[in-house]
């Protein structure tokens, strides 16, 4: 006899079963009420009408015993003293909810407090001794003054911030890559026991889930999502903590940067942000000055890319392996907002997740991803990667290519003479996937050769600036 499943339980093995990531798994929760019990009793032809639900998703919400033994979870949360949080639970990050894909549920252990107001900080790997002194002495003071220090757990800028604020006695919250059952990096795994005592370990991820390259992208999400303001302490321009900066622009956030030397790569990516917008930061005031000028108000998320000529394109679920709308871009605008407040009136510019090697569609099928993150020994790669020709190379975010390949070649072609045409219709005329179409049209989009209009299609930028 079959028991009952709690709507806690049944959250719990959504959020475990294989190809179903946040951004389904949320679309089956509201097409089922919110209820995830009748997300995993519904029938197959019931599942397959919610849009991104196709066959393998379907059969396996159906089969759900098969893929997830939950009377073994919970015997590993009792085990790992872990707690599982849905996403209405009172234990659940308040401003994590805000995001566009939010996890359906938190793994966390450890003691956190919700109603404590995050900053993150995050940064390079490969840092120098300013960088992690800057970290250390910023995390500890605002662990002074209250507020919960989240970062990745990750070597270099993140270990010293996680650091700093437990030298303080305060709160602070590491967001993993992996299951909060495992230790990455294993040289961190003391730091990683006492920050579970003292402070608290989060992640979205089932328990013995590794890192791999998707998993690192999808914790910046939630280190950025969950905070009301980020610091970028030091960063390469396509460093990962340049990501997470993204990410918290396109999320309303606080963006901040320390400066370095202008001669210093680590620093390039602060200058970049401090250019672009973010605060310049030269103490633990500046972050207070600004969270408190807001009076409890944030900033509104960026105004749509789609109106200034930049892609911004859905969240395309990385585990959504048969998702039949993978090419659809988003239609809704965000609001339109400052990211800085009274010290910096510039709109921080915000890439597509897209635009630096996002858990997406796109880059599935790739050996290669730019986060700076991906456990690769003590190797951190700084290469943007392409997946539309298999070419991969150092590019600033945004820049321009220098060169156009065949593939580009052939979709700029079709735009001659003024054409508007929509991603589909390129790779019908083409004879690609829907996804191989996106690629090459999301490079030629950075590269300023053609740009995304509000109704969603496209055209050769010269056309669009008439």
């Amino acid at each position: 006899m079959e028991i009952a499943l709690s709507r806690s339980q049944a959250r719990l093995v959504l959020n475990a079963l294989p190809h179903l990531g946040p951004i389904t798994a949320n679309r089956l929760l509201e097409a089922c009420g919110g209820d995830p019990v009748a997300v995993l009793t519904a029938d197959s032809a019931t599942l397959r009408a919610v849009r991104g639900v196709g066959p393998v998703i379907a059969e396996t919400l159906v089969g759900w015993r098969s893929h997830v033994d939950l009377v073994a979870e919970e015997r590993g949360l009792r085990e790992c003293g872990a707690a599982f949080f849905a996403a209405g639970d009172d234990g659940y990050p308040r401003l994590l909810r805000e995001i566009h894909d939010p996890p359906i549920g938190l793994y966390c252990r450890g003691r956190y407090d919700p109603a404590r107001t995050c900053v993150a900080i995050v940064g390079s790997r490969r840092t120098t001794q300013y960088g992690l002194a800057t970290a250390r002495g910023l995390g500890r003071e605002l662990a002074r003054r209250g507020f919960c220090v989240v970062s990745g757990l990750a070597r270099g800028i993140d270990t010293a911030a996680h650091e700093g604020a437990l030298e303080a006695g305060g709160s602070t919250v590491a967001v993993l890559g992996t299951g909060v059952d495992l230790v990455y990096p294993p040289e961190n795994r003391t730091l990683t026991e006492r920050i579970a005592r003292e402070g608290a370990l989060l992640s979205e991820f089932r328990l013995g889930r590794p890192a791999d390259r998707q998993s690192f992208a999808m914790r910046n999400r939630i280190v950025a999502g969950m905070s009301a303001a980020i610091v970028v302490v030091e960063s390469d321009v396509d460093g990962g903590s340049m990501i997470t900066a993204r990410f918290a622009a396109e999320q309303g956030r606080v963006v901040l940067a320390v400066p370095g030397r202008i001669d210093q790569p680590t620093s390039a990516g602060c200058h970049q942000l401090i250019r672009d917008g973010a605060v310049l930061l030269t103490s633990v005031e500046d972050v207070v000055d600004e969270l408190s000028y807001l009076r409890g108000l944030r900033p509104s998320p960026i105004p749509d890319n789609a109106a200034r000529g930049v892609v911004r394109g859905e969240n395309l679920d990385p585990h959504d392996t048969d998702s039949e709308d993978a090419g659809e871009q988003r239609s809704d605008p965000a609001p339109v907002g400052v990211v800085s407040s009274r010290h910096h009136h510039r709109r921080l510019e915000s890439h597509s997740h897209h635009d630096v090697c996002p858990y997406d569609e796109v880059h599935r099928d790739n050996d290669e991803c730019c986060y700076g993150d991906e456990p690769r020994g003590n190797e951190e790669r700084s290469d943007a990667c392409d997946p539309s020709d298999g070419r991969s190379g150092p590019r600033a975010l945004g820049a321009p290519s220098l060169e156009t390949s065949p593939a580009e070649a052939a979709v700029l072609e079709l735009f001659r003479g003024g054409a508007i045409l929509a991603t589909e219709e390129v790779a019908l005329a083409l004879g690609w996937s829907a996804k191989h179409a996106m690629a090459v049209i999301l490079r030629l989009e950075l590269g300023g050769r053609l740009v995304k209009r509000a109704d969603g299609l496209h055209e050769e930028r010269f056309r669009s600036e008439r």
